[in-house]
């Protein structure tokens, strides 16, 4: 199936957050004494932060839930609000290109929607996309295909039409639970993830983008073969 529309994780594909959030985890935690490494970090990166508050409130014995995702919010919130929003590289060229190709662009995040309208407000992405979809706007966050689902909704794309950008495992299962395409590009804490799921890993999203082109590209000759070999030859006349 041709693609119609590109979505795009937001933190550690297309913005450089992904130090921002481990921070706020580590320093939640730090308040009730306990350590947060970026290892243990690795195994949470890409779930749903409802999801990440009761594995670790599980993991290290945390009573009051919701007093740990209050905290957790409040070192994100002030991370994101002040600290410096990078887009990583070649995601602008990235979104491009698609807007370019006539492609309908949207965010897929497992942000709560007020933490990703102020990224998006403090970034450069905001007048880039046709449709931005959180946590908030759906029922599970990711590894389940909600959000992904709800994107190409957005958009009015079957989801089969679109290619998405991922840069966790947890992301890469929800596109693919939801039908697309998904090319990864894991982030600075998920070296050694697996990606199997994916149709394909690559260093940046400069070559994740360079091999949909030459997707769409040997789409295009097949199209154009079969449209000459139906093309009754000249001269002839029956």
């Amino acid at each position: 199936m041709e693609f119609k529309a590109a979505i795009f994780d937001l933190d550690g594909t297309l913005l450089d957050t992904e130090p921002l959030q481990y921070m706020a985890w580590v320093e939640s935690l730090k308040g009730l004494g306990i350590a947060f490494s970026k290892k243990d970090y690795m195994a949470c990166t890409g779930k749903s932060v409802e999801h990440i508050v009761g594995v670790l409130s599980e993991k290290y014995g945390i009573k009051d839930r919701d007093a740990f995702a209050r905290s957790r919010k409040a070192f994100i919130d002030s991370f994101v609000r002040v600290g410096e929003l990078k887009l990583l590289p070649h995601a602008m060229e990235a979104m491009d290109f698609f807007r370019s190709a006539g492609m309908p662009v949207a965010i897929a995040s497992g942000s709560r929607r007020e933490e990703l309208q102020v990224k998006l407000s403090r970034s450069a992405i905001i007048g880039l996309v046709n449709a931005a979809v959180s946590e908030s706007d759906v029922e599970r966050g990711k590894p389940f295909p909600d959000i992904y689902r709800k994107a190409a909704e957005v958009l009015g794309v079957d989801p089969k039409a679109c290619v998405s950008f991922e840069d966790t495992p947890s992301g890469v299962a929800s596109a693919k639970s939801a039908g697309m395409h998904c090319f990864a590009v894991p982030n600075v804490f998920m070296g050694g993830g697996d990606f199997s799921m994916a149709d394909g890993v690559f260093p940046s999203l400069k070559e994740a983008v360079e091999h949909v082109k030459k997707i769409i590209s040997a789409r295009r000759r097949r199209f154009d073969a079969a449209i000459i070999i139906c093309l009754p030859k000249q001269g002839h006349h029956s």
